[in-house]
C-alpha cells in the first residue's frame, strides 16, 4: 500500500471554554464548552494520556452549553493541554473546534535574602507579595505558576532602601504543544488529504507564525502549512 499525501493546515475555531484556566486542585474540576447553536457536542483531550490528564463526556447545561469534567495529571506541573470539539447543529451542521487550556500550578518558593526585607515574586504578568523576610532572611511565597514561564523574578527591598533583585528557576518541564486530526474517516492511499493542526505557544496561545513550525511524517510525505 503507497503513502497518502498529507497537507497541513493551521486551524482554530469560536468555541470556546469556561473558565479559562484551571489551577490545579484535588482531582478534577468542572469545565463548560460554549459553542453557538450546537445541538450536541463529542469532546476530546487530543494531548492527554495515563500521566497527563482526561476529559470525561460533555453532557448538555444550557442552551449552546455544555459541561464536562477534567481530571488533573498525577504530575502538577503547569502545561497547557488542547482539547477538540465536534460541534453539530439541529439541522446535522458539523463544526470542528481546538480549544487549549492552560492549567497552573501552585507552588511555595523559598527565598533567602536579607533580613526583615520587603520580597515580591513576578511571574509574567502576576506579582505576589510583598512578604516580609524573618530576622534570617529567610521567608517562603505561595504563587501561582503558569506554563510558559522558566523562571520568577524576585525583587527585595531592605530597610536601608536597597533593592536588590535576582530569579529563581522554576524547572519548567517540555509538554506536547500541537495536535492533529483528519477531516475525513478515512484517507486513500496517493490521494491528497487535509490534516487540521494545532499548535500553541507555551504559553496556550494559538500559534500563528508557520515559520515556527516543523512538521515531519513516519509514513508518507507532508507539505508545509
Amino acid at each position: 500500500m503507497k503513502s497518502a499525501i498529507v497537507a497541513l493546515v493551521l486551524s482554530a475555531g469560536a468555541a470556546r471554554v469556561e473558565p479559562t484556566t484551571l489551577t490545579f486542585g484535588p482531582d478534577e474540576a468542572p469545565i463548560d464548552f460554549v459553542v453557538p447553536d450546537a445541538a450536541s457536542v463529542r469532546v476530546w483531550c487530543a494531548t492527554c494520556g495515563p500521566e497527563s490528564g482526561a476529559l470525561s463526556a460533555a453532557e448538555p447545561a444550557s442552551q449552546g452549553r455544555f459541561r464536562a469534567r477534567f481530571t488533573f495529571p498525577k504530575e502538577r506541573l503547569p502545561r497547557v493541554v488542547l482539547l477538540a470539539v465536534e460541534a453539530r447543529s439541529a439541522k446535522g451542521e458539523r463544526t470542528f473546534t481546538w480549544v487549549p487550556l492552560p492549567l497552573l500550578a501552585n507552588a511555595s518558593l523559598k527565598i533567602e535574602t536579607k533580613p526583615r526585607a520587603s520580597v515580591t515574586v513576578s511571574i509574567g504578568s502576576r506579582t505576589f507579595g510583598p512578604a516580609n523576610a524573618n530576622g534570617a532572611g529567610k521567608l517562603t511565597v505561595p504563587v501561582v505558576v503558569a506554563p510558559g514561564y522558566p523562571s520568577a523574578t524576585v525583587v527585595a527591598g531592605d530597610r536601608a532602601g536597597n533593592v536588590t533583585t535576582s530569579s529563581i528557576n522554576l524547572a519548567a518541564q517540555p509538554f506536547p504543544q500541537a495536535a492533529a486530526a483528519l477531516p475525513v474517516a478515512e484517507v486513500i492511499a496517493d490521494q491528497r488529504a487535509d490534516l487540521e493542526l494545532f499548535a500553541v505557544t507555551a504559553e496556550g496561545a494559538a500559534l500563528t507564525d508557520v515559520a515556527r513550525l516543523k512538521v515531519s511524517a513516519r509514513l508518507g510525505t507532508t507539505e508545509a502549512p
